[in-house]
């Protein structure tokens, strides 16, 4: 018979026992990995960049920078690029939908690295880099029919010189009227890049720059201009790699960059911050706000350990913007823009290809920074790619809270594929 006291003891290592089981169930049902669909070279495209989007029925839209043909793009790349889409099926597996690839000498568009946006008829727009008759970029829409996809270039830069703009490198987004709203990264009338805006009507599509970067001629509010975030009031927020503070340590005469705020009612445009290398250098992706107005966004160079920064900047309660980092990258690099959930967390994608002082790691990651007591930031490693596999993209939810991607390298064939992971 045992003794009260060892029956005790067996209870209490019961309990624990019970316990540990527990978490250790939570913690391996925490986060689902999986691959949605490898892209196989070719005509089926190469290295996916851009964002992910979804329409109303679920399915996934993007673009690769290279695919849709076997023959050289311009005596630079296997192809020059496609949209694709990608549809659920009940099965449980993603079927790929080439919908448009740019071929060799096209005047659409070479250089599909930006966001993709789609209106209510279900049209898909974007931009790329290079293209059009002048080979500086084009603002391309793709149409639904019963024989495929159409292609038309909306608008092509640099037709009557580029004081439009010129190289639109992050794609475009809708207000609630229709129109469309992008940078160019360089071109207007200093050169250095613009905020633009298309019209639609009845003859097509109108163009007008809204603000040229660096009017002031040394370039302290940024240039160099990324993609765009709109709130409901329709202000316009997102960064510039260069500009800013033009000081040591930044690079002289480039900077370290800035983060912008811009209201196209207004005319009015801020610098909401400059880096200054130590707290952060080159950002190269869009913002995202929280519901208090607060903006996050990342950096992809010095900082603490030299790979970057997440970074947030609030307003003041009497005018102005207080800027926190609340985290410096160790091993890997921001691939693109934030996720932010419901509950405040922050998602972000790091490519581990990196240089400089950065402690570079063979392969990507994914984590999940949760805000704390006192300013302070909880890191969670969400995922960990394998064989030197490196997003391509910044990440979104869709409406069930899982998170999508894409890795510009790896997957089944090499060229790269898209993810989801169920946090």
């Amino acid at each position: 018979m045992q003794s009260e006291k060892e029956l005790s003891v067996w209870t209490r290592q019961l309990t624990m026992l019970s316990i540990l089981l527990l978490l250790a169930s939570v913690a391996w049902a925490g986060s689902k990995y999986k691959v949605l669909y490898s892209f196989k070279g070719g005509n089926d495209g190469i290295d996916p960049h851009g964002n992910l989007v979804f329409d109303a029925a679920g399915n996934l839209y993007g673009t690769t920078a290279q695919g849709g043909g076997t023959s050289e793009c311009h005596g630079q790349y296997e192809g020059c690029g496609i949209v694709f889409q990608l549809e659920p099926r009940s099965s449980g597996q993603w079927k790929e939908n080439v919908l448009y690839s740019f071929p060799n000498g096209s005047t659409g568009g070479v250089g599909l690295e930006g966001n993709l946006a789609l209106d209510a008829a279900g049209d898909v727009y974007g931009t790329a880099y290079w293209g059009g008759n002048d080979f500086e970029g084009t603002v391309f829409e793709l149409t639904p029919g019963s024989g495929g996809w159409t292609e038309k270039t909306i608008y092509a830069f640099c037709q009557s010189g580029c004081d439009n703009g010129a190289s639109p490198a992050s794609g475009v987004i809708f207000d609630d009227a229709g129109n469309l709203y992008g940078t160019a990264t360089a071109g207007g009338t200093e050169g250095n890049g613009v905020i633009f805006k298309l019209t639609p009507s009845k003859a097509g599509w109108t163009e007008s720059a809204l603000y040229n970067f660096c009017p002031d001629n040394n370039c302290s509010g940024g240039w160099y201009p990324w993609g765009l975030t709109r709130t409901a009031n329709g202000d316009l927020y997102s960064t510039t790699t260069y500009g800013g503070n033009l000081f040591w340590p930044c690079t002289p005469g480039d900077g370290c960059g800035a983060v912008f705020k811009f209201s196209p009612k207004s005319g009015d445009y801020a610098a909401l911050h400059r880096f200054d290398g130590r707290d952060g250098a080159f950002p190269n992706s869009a913002v995202v706000l929280d519901n208090e107005g607060n903006v996050y966004g990342t950096t992809v160079n010095d900082g603490v350990f030299g790979c970057g920064t997440v970074f947030q900047i609030s307003p003041k309660a009497g005018g102005g913007w207080t800027y926190n980092v609340r985290y410096n990258l160790r091993t890997t690099a921001s691939a693109g823009s934030l996720a932010i959930d419901s509950a405040g967390d922050l998602y972000v994608a790091g490519s581990g290809i990196v240089g400089g002082t950065c402690q570079n790691q063979a392969n990507g990651e994914i984590f999940r920074l949760t805000p704390k007591a006192q300013g302070h930031w909880q890191y969670t490693g969400v995922h960990t790619f394998g064989s030197g596999a490196q997003p391509g993209s910044g990440l979104i939810f869709d409406s069930q809270g899982n998170l999508y991607g894409t890795a510009a390298t790896g997957g089944a064939y090499g060229y790269g594929f898209v993810f989801e992971i169920t946090p």
